[in-house]
């Protein structure tokens, strides 16, 4: 049964290392090795947002040349992860992407409900404010009548585990894909073919690419969607 599950929770590549015990390099040229682009990004297909289930909103911030500030929209349905929009806009404000999503008809008021994920280091400070990003969206969501529910950890995790959760989902050892992302999502698919490591300065990712914030947005939602799940089974409190 532990072999069962982590062939579910682990990567090909992580599995023949710490399951079958082979020497194999688990790095690669890029970080999400395992993301098939012709598999997963679903560039023709307009999302359809299943009722009854949390929408994601998940941000990473920035400021700075090359260096957007994002969001991703995503549902996560029995164990699969469907992202459906983004928002990576340069010299933004935090409100800036609240705008830019509510102008294009993604926040919907009513019985759709919605949960804020993302970048822990955005509860201390916003790039633009003297308030904090997080206090920045809750207070643009409550003021255009959306429901939500705020859940972002005390700190990120650590940059390799966020790695290894997506790559287990965008296939695990079971040949299976749990990561989809979907039409208009054209930055995420980008990002999650090319996001790679900073040459010569260790295990850190290269920001200096637009399109690998969107990646990090994705692998923090991701990370605090699984921990919550876990966190439910076990009876504990998501903190």
């Amino acid at each position: 049964a532990y072999i069962a599950k982590l062939k579910v929770d682990l990567s090909p590549r992580e599995a023949a290392r710490y399951i079958r015990g082979r020497w194999v390099e688990i790095r690669s040229e890029f970080i999400y090795f395992e993301y098939d682009s012709k598999e997963q990004y679903r560039a023709a297909v307009d999302y359809q947002v299943v009722p009854n289930s949390p929408v994601h909103l998940t941000f990473d911030f920035n400021i700075g040349l090359g260096k957007p500030m994002s969001c991703a929209l995503f549902q996560y349905i029995g164990d699969d992860f469907h992202v459906f929009a983004e928002s990576v806009i340069e010299g933004a404000r935090t409100a800036d992407l609240i705008e830019d999503l509510d102008a294009r008809g993604l926040l919907v008021k009513g019985e759709r409900r919605y949960e804020i994920n993302g970048d822990a280091a955005g509860k201390h400070r916003d790039t633009r404010s003297s308030r904090s990003d997080y206090d920045i969206i809750q207070q643009e969501l409550a003021g255009r009548g959306i429901k939500f529910e705020y859940n972002v950890p005390l700190a990120n995790p650590p940059i390799r585990t966020r790695h290894n959760r997506v790559n287990a989902y965008c296939k695990n050892d079971n040949g299976k894909r749990r990561l989809f992302i979907y039409k208009g999502c054209k930055v995420a698919d980008e990002g999650m073919r090319l996001t790679s490591l900073k040459k010569g300065a260790g295990y850190v990712e290269d920001d200096s690419k637009a399109f690998q914030h969107i990646t990090t947005a994705i692998g923090y939602g991701i990370v605090t969607t699984l921990q919550r799940q876990t966190s439910k089974r076990q009876g504990t409190v998501q903190l």
